[in-house]
Formats: C-alpha cells, sequence, structure tokens
C-alpha cells in the first residue's frame, strides 16, 4: 500500500511542473529638460570709411589729355628716352552704334610736349573691314621704340620694325623729365594706375594698354601679362610685386572697351585737356587761311565773289565787237541784233510798196525761208534741185532750160536703138501733157503754207517701179486704150 501510494506520489509530483511567471521591464520616459536661452543679438559694428588707396607715387611732370585721330595704316616708329606714365582710368560710354570701336585711352608721344593722354572715343572703321591695331611700345636696350594706334587694312598685320632698320630718335621739350624703363626687353604695356613711374609690364603683341587698368599698383619689376583663351588674357605677380605684397593672377578681357571698363584698384583719372591757347592737338588740320576760297557749294550772301570768278556782267552792256559771231541759242533780250540778220519789221507797219534792198553782200539767206512780215527778197537764188514754187511743171520729154532738142540725149530702146522723142515704146505718138495751172502765191506777210518752207526747192519725185522713163501714170493709161481700141487691133 505503501509502495503504491509511494508510487502515485511520484506520479503526481513529475506531473505538476511549476513555472515561473515572466518579469516585464519598462524604460522610464526621459526627463524633460528645457532648452538653453538664446543670447541676445548684437548687430556687428558698422564698417569704418576707407578712402581708395592712394599711389604713394608722385610724377612731377605736368601731363596733358588730346584728342587724335588714328591714321589709316602704321605711322613711322620713333625711339623715345623716357617710358610711358602709369596707366590712368577712363572708363568708355555705352556703344553709340552698331559696329562702333573704342580707340584711344593709352599714352602717345608729342615731340613737344612727350608723353601725353590720348583720350578714348567711340569712332566708326573709316572703311569697311578695317581693324583697330592697338599702341605698340618695346624696350629695345633702354629706348621705347613707339608706333602709335591705327587703322589697318583688311588683311594686313602689323609687323614690328626690326632691329635692322633705323629708327628716329625723338626727345621732347627742355626741362621735360622723365623716367627710364625698368624692365626686360621686348614688347610691354604701361603699368597699372597707382605703380612707380618707369616700371613697365611685359605683354604679348598685340595687347592694348587698357588691360593693366585693373591691376593693383606695382612698386617693383615683376608684373606681366600672359596669353589667354577665351578673349582673355591672365595678369601675374609674384609676391612682393605689388604694393601689398601679395600674388595675383586674374583673367582680364582682352578687348580694348571691356579692359578699361574694369574697376580700377587705384583710380587716377586722365589728366586734364590742353588749355586754350596752347598748340593745336595732334592730327587737327591747320586753321584755315586768310583769303581761302569759298566752299564749294556756293558762298555767303554778301560775300564778295571767289577769286578768278569771272565779274557779273552789267545791266546795260555794250554790244558784242564788230564781227563777233552771234550766240549759238539767240541773243539776250534787249541786245541788238547781229549785223548779218535782217532788222524785224514792225507788227502794223504797211506792206512795202517796192522791192525792199537786197540783203548785205556776202549774207547768206536763211536757211529756212525768211522773217514772217520781211519784203521778199529782190533775187532769190534758184533752186538747187527741181523748179520753183510757182513755176510751170516740165514737159515729159522736153529738155530742161539751156539745152535744145538736138543736144539732149535720146532714150534707148531695148536694142541699143534711140527711141524719138515723140514715140513711146508702142510706136504711138506721145500726146503733149497737158500744162498744170500755176499755183496761186500767198500774199506778202501771210503765214507760210504748212509743208516745205518758202523758197525751199522742190524735190523731184522718183519714177515708180515698173516706169524707169519717167511717163506720167495718165499718159500710160491713154496709151494701153489706143493699143486696146478694135480699130487698132485690126491694123
Amino acid at each position: 500500500m505503501k509502495r503504491i501510494l509511494g508510487v502515485a506520489a511520484v506520479m503526481s509530483m513529475s506531473a505538476c511542473i511549476v513555472v515561473p511567471s515572466r518579469a516585464v521591464y519598462r524604460t522610464p520616459p526621459p526627463a524633460y529638460v528645457p532648452p538653453p536661452a538664446q543670447p541676445a543679438y548684437v548687430p556687428p559694428p558698422e564698417p569704418a570709411y576707407q578712402p581708395a588707396p592712394v599711389s604713394q607715387y608722385q610724377d612731377d611732370n605736368d601731363y596733358w589729355a588730346v584728342d587724335v585721330e588714328p591714321p589709316i595704316g602704321a605711322p613711322p616708329p620713333v625711339a623715345v628716352y623716357w617710358a610711358p606714365p602709369p596707366m590712368r582710368w577712363e572708363p568708355p560710354p555705352p556703344s553709340p552704334y552698331y559696329g562702333a570701336v573704342w580707340v584711344g585711352g593709352y599714352w602717345t608721344w608729342d615731340d613737344y610736349d612727350g608723353w601725353v593722354w590720348a583720350r578714348g572715343h567711340w569712332v566708326a572703321p573709316p572703311r569697311a573691314r578695317y581693324a583697330w591695331v592697338s599702341p605698340y611700345y618695346e624696350n629695345r636696350d633702354g629706348l621705347v621704340i613707339f608706333v602709335a594706334g591705327h587703322w589697318s587694312p583688311p588683311g594686313v598685320m602689323f609687323v614690328p620694325p626690326p632691329r635692322y632698320v633705323t629708327v628716329r630718335v625723338v626727345d621732347a621739350r627742355p626741362g621735360y623729365h622723365g623716367h627710364r624703363c625698368d624692365g626686360p626687353n621686348g614688347v610691354f604695356i604701361p603699368p597699372p594706375p597707382g605703380s612707380r613711374p618707369g616700371i613697365i609690364v611685359p605683354a604679348p603683341l598685340g595687347t592694348h594698354p587698357a588691360v593693366a587698368v585693373s591691376a593693383p599698383p606695382v612698386i617693383r619689376a615683376g608684373l606681366r601679362v600672359e596669353a589667354g583663351g577665351g578673349g582673355n588674357a591672365t595678369v601675374y605677380a609674384p609676391p612682393g610685386v605689388t604694393q601689398n605684397g601679395q600674388m595675383i593672377r586674374t583673367a582680364v578681357p582682352v578687348a580694348p572697351h571691356l579692359a578699361a571698363s574694369q574697376a580700377p584698384v587705384v583710380r587716377v583719372a586722365p589728366p586734364a585737356a590742353r588749355a586754350v591757347g596752347a598748340p593745336p592737338a595732334m592730327g587737327a588740320p591747320p586753321p584755315a587761311a586768310m583769303g581761302a576760297p569759298p566752299p564749294a557749294y556756293g558762298r555767303p550772301v554778301g560775300a564778295p565773289p571767289a577769286m578768278g570768278a569771272p565779274p557779273p556782267a552789267a545791266m546795260n552792256a555794250p554790244p558784242a565787237a564788230m564781227g563777233a559771231p552771234p550766240p549759238a541759242y539767240g541773243r539776250p533780250v534787249g541786245a541788238p541784233p547781229a549785223m548779218s540778220a535782217p532788222p524785224p519789221t514792225a507788227m502794223t507797219a504797211p506792206p512795202a510798196a517796192a522791192a525792199a534792198p537786197p540783203s548785205a553782200v556776202g549774207a547768206p539767206p536763211p536757211a529756212y525761208g525768211r522773217p514772217v512780215g520781211a519784203p521778199p527778197s529782190a533775187a532769190p537764188p534758184p533752186p538747187a534741185f527741181g523748179r520753183p514754187v510757182s513755176a510751170p511743171p516740165t514737159a515729159i520729154g522736153r529738155p530742161p532750160p539751156g539745152q535744145t532738142p538736138d543736144s539732149a540725149p535720146k532714150p534707148q530702146g531695148f536694142g541699143g536703138q534711140s527711141v524719138p522723142s515723140s514715140m513711146s515704146f508702142g510706136g504711138q505718138p506721145t500726146p503733149a501733157a497737158a500744162t498744170p495751172p500755176p499755183a496761186p502765191s500767198r500774199p506778202v506777210g501771210a503765214p507760210p503754207v504748212a509743208g516745205r518752207p518758202v523758197g525751199s526747192p522742190a524735190v523731184a519725185a522718183p519714177p515708180a517701179a515698173g516706169n524707169p522713163h519717167g511717163v506720167p501714170p495718165g499718159q500710160a493709161k491713154q496709151e494701153k486704150d489706143e493699143k486696146d481700141k478694135p480699130g487698132k487691133r485690126e491694123q
């Protein structure tokens, strides 16, 4: 029994397993911590006004600004002892029209004043496709070889003067004080504004001096311009060359108007223009001399006539000299008639009772008749061709005046035999042609009849085709009718 109870107790204990409950752990929420207070806003201090840097170098020379018109083609080079002064800042205004080119804005040489400032201005090229060439500066063993800016024709490249070419050496007025070149040999441009006078900046050929305007001033040689791309050039200076001692490397446009528009580090305005009464500017035309000819298009009202001009004709000028030919197109109004011309007849004068006196001896007859209202000529010249207007026509077959019937040429037949003047080709006698009545003559003073002029000869009409002997058409028809009669046919 005990054994059974023990087995049952063991079995019951093995079947009842007590599993303890799982503990659940929960993280408590973080405690709220308020943010720190923001510091109060303190405005930054206002920047103190700092004036633009001023060059520490002052030039004792008095420079002038002049207006220079660039020539066409490269002018002759000159050799100068002195280096050009530092550049000036002259920003160009907007372009006034399309195609305008900014010229000037650089130092040019004058044989009296030395280096003068050529003021910049917009101008159109003198001709199509002409290009502007920048001024040329070259340090050649201490001498500055200078060629002023100019216009270059299409396809013409500027070539620097070679060393074997003799260049004219020029000097300024007495008392001019300049500065020698401080830099290497070769092509250069003047230094930036505010730089030490005498320093030169090496640059590629064709670089406009305005490229150095935006660079900082330099106190020693070392600044140079290098060729770049995209229409820009690179301005480089190592440390210790500029006034502030910093190294620079910047890109500057090479176009003259764009380079001159860049803001400079030191602003130095161009020098003042030449005062009134000073010598004329370079390239300006000389003033007109006294007694110069008047303008090409007339002269001012009340001004004296031009030198060499014929004096005006007087109102009552004397007649022309004896024997002088009449004018080609008539005579002036109020002038006396020519000697060979007949005097005009009054409009209301009665007709002349007798024949007018003949014309002057040797005077040729008028080409186209006589003036209206003039008396007829006493002895009109014989007509050159044909018969006069009032003369009856010459009968067919009759000899002309001054020739007898026997001496008149005989018409020839087809066989070479002579044909009687009274016989036709058909063997029939030729009746005498009827003489037409004389043409009525027009009264003296009446206007001429339309047609040929009065007194001109009548031109004989040429014989018609098929009628070589000039037989009138009526006579030929009459002869044909005579042939066609019945009696004539039987004979």
